[in-house]
């Protein structure tokens, strides 16, 4: 009982680190520690419009430690009927499915850009438990 409670606390005190069965990010958690158990799902949705010719590509650094769960999808946002451009956001799903470290990252660009930076970078440092 005694380890169990040193370990919760341990883990409460840890900065900037996250544990859930099911967790939901968004850009404003850019950059935590995320700690899962094998079988937990994560689900990121990240702010776009594809009107602009940009999109979200998943980094794929994972290390086959978390696997995507379908494509992802676009939620457009509320507008006016009739309305053009309108932006929204990009879900994916993801699945913990092998112990260890990786990183989950993300990348926003236009794909036909060869050889340009993207215009913006999202990581998330990933350990996966048992």
């Amino acid at each position: 009982m005694k380890a169990f409670l040193s370990a919760v606390l341990f883990l409460a005190l840890l900065p900037g680190a996250v544990m859930a069965n099911r967790l939901d990010l968004t850009e404003g958690d850019a950059g935590k520690n995320l700690i899962l158990r094998q079988g937990d799902q994560l689900t990121v949705t990240l702010s776009t419009n594809p009107t602009t010719g940009y999109s979200w590509n998943v980094v794929d650094r994972s290390q086959g430690l978390l696997k995507q769960v379908g494509e992802s999808r676009f939620v457009q946002s509320s507008h006016r009927p009739g309305m053009v451009g309108v932006g929204g956001r990009q879900v994916w799903t993801f699945l913990a499915v092998a112990t260890g470290k990786t990183t989950l990252g993300f990348s926003y660009a236009r794909s036909w850009e060869r050889g340009v930076a993207p215009v913006r970078m999202i990581e998330w440092p990933v350990t996966i438990r048992k």
